[in-house]
């Protein structure tokens, strides 16, 4: 009875070296983790399947707008083929695009100014904003939703139309007959970026519709205080005499 060989797949993220595009200086799993410093490893997920149709098992590129995700074949004689997937970062070489620079941009915008308005609106139970500083914090919210949709503009940057590490992925492996569309797809991170837009935009319209929270108004109860000096005439002594009649409650200022 003949075994079925193991597909074990390896998540890693590495920094970028020159070196990479030579097939030679692709390290294994073991080399991997006998260096710690080099190798920042994530998430390792493992899997058994058929090799019957080796090439729809290999994982294809995963562009994003600070690294890219390539993938190389280690045949190891104890966990079969395996295929390790490094992170790198983009070299100079490759052109950044105006859809490239304003999709890095405008999700490290929505990051920053989402974050701090966020913190913003944690705070209003106890410092209890106006109207006015409600619509404030609606319109930021509508302008992170509008930064996040903006982060999308990467699915037509260069990165996904004429990536030059499609064609590295290609020498790397041309035992392997690779076919790889020259677009993006959207994966779980695009979708994740359309669900924070329609996030965004619907705590801003609710934070410009809604009215703050009414704290109870703070009563001062008044006095009127009457004083009263009575001189005794025999002995020159004087007497006074307190009078307080308590006011009605009102609203301080």
């Amino acid at each position: 009875m003949s075994s079925t060989p193991e597909f074990i797949s390896i998540n890693t993220c590495v920094p970028y070296h020159s070196s990479t595009s030579d097939p030679s200086n692709q390290r294994s799993p073991a080399s991997s983790a006998a260096s710690p410093s080099s190798y920042r490893p994530s998430l390792a997920s493992i899997a058994n399947s058929s090799l019957s149709n080796p090439q729809t098992e290999v994982p294809t590129v995963h562009p994003n707008p600070s690294l890219s995700t390539l993938a190389s074949v280690v045949d190891s004689a104890i966990q079969g083929i395996v295929i390790l997937e490094t992170c790198h970062q983009y070299d100079d070489g490759v052109d950044i695009d105006s859809n490239w620079k304003s999709a890095r941009a405008f999700s490290t915008m929505a990051l920053i100014i989402g974050g701090l308005i966020t913190f913003w609106a944690l705070l209003s139970t106890c410092l209890f904003y106006n109207k006015q500083m409600y619509r404030s914090g609606g319109g930021l919210f509508i302008l992170c939703c509008l930064f996040q949709g903006l982060t999308l503009l990467f699915l037509d940057s260069n990165a996904c139309n004429n990536n030059i590490y499609i064609e590295k992925v290609k020498q790397l492996m041309p035992a392997v007959n690779l076919q790889f569309e020259d677009t993006c797809s959207m994966g779980s991170g695009a979708k994740c970026a359309i669900a924070a837009t329609v996030m965004w935009f619907v705590t801003g319209m609710v934070s410009l519709k809604v009215n703050p929270p009414q704290h109870d108004p703070v009563m001062v109860e008044t006095h009127d205080v009457t004083y009263t000096q009575t001189i005794n005439p025999e002995d020159g002594t004087a007497l006074v005499t307190e009078t307080v009649v308590t006011g009605e409650p009102t609203v301080a200022d």
